[in-house]
């Protein structure tokens, strides 16, 4: 149904725009306008692809939100319903004006895209190494 609604969405948008539906057993490419969507990517490719991009748009998944914040990206997350972590991630970085995020039954690339420049981003999270490198040593020793 996701999947649907961004397609949707995103042609009448009109934004160049790149959908990956993740789906690698069913290979495809098809073209849309403005729009790519492809079933799978590589792991490079993938990255890439994120990097390039503006905004990402995606489900609020515990890895997709470290993913994005290693890249330091844009993000409107859309949470599955239903997923109550995914929901809680969502609405804690929208509250924390890291990242806008919407719910499924109201998604629209319009809004988004209106609101995103209102967040910081997730770049705005800083790594601190030291504190890796002790958790390291720490099981290491």
């Amino acid at each position: 149904m996701f999947e649907k609604i961004v397609t949707d969405e995103l042609k009448r948008s009109g934004l160049k725009s790149l959908l990956v539906v993740g789906k690698p057993d069913t290979p495809f490419h098809i073209q849309k306008g403005r729009l790519e969507i492809v079933n799978h990517l590589t792991s490079d490719k993938l990255q890439t692809a994120i990097r390039d991009a503006g905004v990402v748009i995606c489900r609020s998944g515990y890895s997709s939100v470290m993913d994005l914040i290693a890249m330091g990206k844009k993000a409107i997350f859309v949470p599955t319903p239903q997923q109550p972590e995914q929901v809680f991630l969502a609405d804690y970085l929208k509250e924390q004006v890291v990242a806008f995020s919407m719910d499924q039954k109201k998604f629209s690339v319009k809004e988004g895209m209106k609101t995103v420049d209102q967040f910081k981003g997730l770049s705005y999270y800083e790594y601190d190494n030291a504190l890796l490198l002790k958790a390291i040593d720490s099981i290491v020793a």
